[in-house]
């Protein structure tokens, strides 16, 4: 029997990565129709936040954390904050199975279009920005829908197919040491939040970027 090395992994991965995908997306779609149905929380009435690239000892303060959002939103039924622990960038070789579990966890929620508001490292920003995952901010910013110091923002540039990269917009907004998500157990450190172009709840999401970033949750 061949030996098993890391490159037939990483080659088997690069050829099957799909079979797995597929395999995952079906399992999340039939777990969030039977979420869907236990919860009785249509899908226009549901916000989901996700915090990536660190690990919550305490989940339980992501669901008070949401419990004491969704005072300030009347129109909604249920604001999930849900934690990715990956330690590893989007982009990296995964150093176990729990690793690719979880890289297949992000990149298939991302897949299935779930999620109004992302919070990443950096560098796995950086891999869905270059994919056109992310809104552009600069437009709500300059209006002055979205309030933030000019400072926080953070520039990404989208790659073309023939990787070209298109002029850098601000797609992201630093959350370093913001204190709402310190209070939950989220590491902010160099973390960058995003707006999923996709998010058919674009300005709730917006709504929830403020009231993330006044402070008015710590109170």
């Amino acid at each position: 029997m061949d030996k098993i090395t890391k490159t037939i992994v990483r080659n088997h991965l690069s050829y099957d990565w799909w079979k797995y995908a597929v395999g995952i997306i079906g399992v999340l779609l039939v777990w969030n129709f039977v979420y869907t149905i236990a919860t009785r929380v249509p899908p226009e009435k549901l916000m989901e936040i996700y915090l990536v690239n660190d690990y919550i000892e305490e989940p339980e303060k992501l669901e008070e954390l949401g419990n004491k959002a969704l005072v300030h939103f009347p129109e909604l039924q249920q604001i999930s904050f849900y934690d990715i622990p990956l330690l590893v960038e989007a982009n990296e070789m995964p150093k176990d199975q729990g690793d690719m579990a979880l890289q297949q966890k992000l990149m298939v929620t991302v897949a299935a279009q779930q999620g109004d508001i992302y919070i990443f490292s950096q560098k796995t920003f950086d891999v869905f920005a270059k994919q056109g995952l992310f809104l552009d901010l600069e437009p709500y910013i300059t209006d002055g829908t979205i309030k933030i110091d000019p400072s926080k923002t953070y520039k990404a540039s989208i790659e073309q197919e023939d990787g070209t990269k298109l002029e850098p917009k601000v797609y992201g907004i630093s959350v370093e040491g913001n204190e709402v998500l310190e209070n939950a157990g989220y590491n902010t450190k160099g973390k960058i939040l995003g707006i999923p172009a996709y998010s058919k709840k674009i300005p709730l999401a917006i709504r929830m970027v403020n009231l993330m970033l006044s402070g008015e949750l710590v109170k």
